[in-house]
């Protein structure tokens, strides 16, 4: 046997030459030549020679050429060697192991000489969270979207445990005083906590777009998502919608109270908006990274009733430019108030809903209505929009009694069904086509979430152009409704 291994360095030294010097994987490598010498020498195996090489005292190593790509290139070979038939699940990979991806981790192939046995040291799991850590930030030094999609590939991995990534949050702490990695790791444990213990798919969406809109690396979620997205694609721009209406709102007034003449501030605000969609940069201008880049096409696309968007990313901007054109007719209905420079609104002198399409209903119905005028008059939108669901849930339900029917909306402990059902069912039933308005499909189901984000979204605060620019549109469908029902 040792004059066969030494056969085996011979047939090595003799070719050391042809490495390349520059790369240990560039070209001929020390692996490829030492797969060469094994493949002459069959006899030989990687534990014999390696078992050779470091217990047993002898001049081999004097003998050997380049002994340091030598012994690197055997135990690579012998790692590979040991882990053939080794199918156990693994959360990482080694060098050169089959199968890997842009995202998974990689660690080196070392040996274990201890007890004078070889073998694969135990790879323990603070090993592995440093790595992700290192490669995290090693992708976040040239693109974020890698390093998000990195970091939620992984969180998979450990079925999105939140306490194995709040782990990885605090080494991330350690290891750099970047704000925003800190900031998204620092959200991300209670993230996918939420996330996964909601049954709800609408508050699933509406939690990820919440936290999509707080932090852009969330977007990057998109994969993992257990959720069928094209059909919730209209209900997110709508969230996005209104998160970017607020935060438009809230920004603007900030500034108006501040500003030395209000109304020359919001002149410039409309001009500067109505600028930033109708603005078409040219097209080598979109390769910038530049977010207003998509402003113009994406505008356009929605002013042709075109709502369909792929990418989370896409969703968010088509959110921003519907946000951003009811902004614009917002500010343009603005009066200021000159003798205190006070931005104030117009003065509404009507019911917001006439009170005398309610004569001759039930007393509840009226009181309701006269419940919507006075939060309308006095700037209470938010409950203004929760009591124009309330009657939409009425009427609904009412029509169904009148013509005896209500079995229809009903569930199996003989409840009635949430206004969504109701809506659903209502706009589809045969028995209501001839009473119904062309666009009664669209209005129901837009107060119903008006109302729901009053309700329910803790950030969303309505505004006089939400109702307003519903206005017309409820009034003809309540007024279609009583009549059904009570003449």
């Amino acid at each position: 046997m040792k004059e066969e291994i030494k056969k085996f360095i011979i047939d090595w030294n003799n070719n050391t030459h042809k490495l390349n010097s520059e790369s240990f994987w560039g070209g001929k490598t020390p692996l490829d030549l030492i797969m060469f010498c094994f493949k002459n020498h069959k006899k030989i195996t990687s534990d014999k020679l390696l078992y050779s090489l470091i217990f047993e005292s002898n001049n081999l190593k004097s003998e050997i050429r380049k002994y340091n790509q030598f012994l690197k290139a055997l135990e690579f070979f012998h790692h590979n060697e040991l882990l053939k038939g080794n199918t156990s699940k693994r959360n990482y990979k080694y060098e050169k192991e089959k199968n890997y991806s842009l995202y998974d981790i990689e660690l080196q192939r070392v040996l274990d000489y201890t007890n004078n046995t070889i073998s694969i040291p135990t790879v323990n799991q603070n090993t592995i969270d440093k790595a992700i850590i290192k490669k995290f930030n090693s992708f976040s030094h040239f693109d974020s979207s890698h390093a998000y999609s990195f970091i939620f590939y992984q969180a998979k991995q450990y079925d999105f445990d939140s306490k194995r990534i709040n782990k990885w949050f605090l080494l991330n702490k350690k290891s750099t005083d970047e704000k925003w990695r800190n900031t998204f790791f620092e959200k991300l444990p209670l993230f996918v906590s939420t996330f996964f213990s909601i049954e709800s798919k609408g508050e699933k969406i509406e939690l990820w777009v919440e936290y999509c809109f707080m932090n852009k690396g969330y977007e990057y979620f998109e994969r993992f998502i257990d959720v069928n997205l094209d059909k919730f694609n209209n209900y997110i721009i709508d969230v996005y919608k209104e998160n970017h209406y607020q935060n438009l709102l809230k920004k603007y007034h900030e500034t108006s109270k501040i500003s030395i003449d209000s109304e020359k501030y919001r002149l410039k605000e409309v001009k500067r908006l109505e600028s930033l969609l109708g603005t078409q940069l040219p097209p080598l201008a979109r390769f910038d990274g530049s977010e207003s880049c998509d402003y113009y096409s994406t505008y356009n696309k929605l002013i042709n009733g075109d709502r369909n968007f792929d990418k989370m990313s896409e969703k968010n901007l088509a959110g921003r430019v519907e946000a951003i054109t009811d902004f614009i007719i917002y500010l343009k209905n603005q009066k200021i108030n000159k003798s205190k420079n006070k931005l104030t609104s117009a003065v509404y002198n009507k019911n917001l809903l006439p009170i005398e399409i309610f004569e001759n209903t039930r007393d509840y119905l009226k009181k309701n209505a006269i419940q919507i005028n006075s939060c309308y008059h006095i700037q209470a939108y938010d409950a203004c929009s929760i009591l124009l669901r309330k009657i939409t849930e009425i009427l609904i339900i009412e029509i169904y009694e009148k013509e005896k029917i209500e079995h229809k909306i009903k569930d199996q402990d003989g409840n009635y069904v949430l206004l969504k059902g109701l809506i659903n069912r209502f706009t589809s039933e045969e028995s209501f086509k001839n009473i119904l308005s062309r666009n009664t499909k669209d209005i129901l189901p837009k107060i119903k979430r008006n109302g729901d984000l009053s309700a329910h979204n803790r950030k969303y605060i309505s505004t006089k152009h939400d109702i307003d620019k519903l206005s017309d549109d409820f009034r003809v469908i309540f007024q279609e409704l009583i009549n059904t029902i009570y003449h």
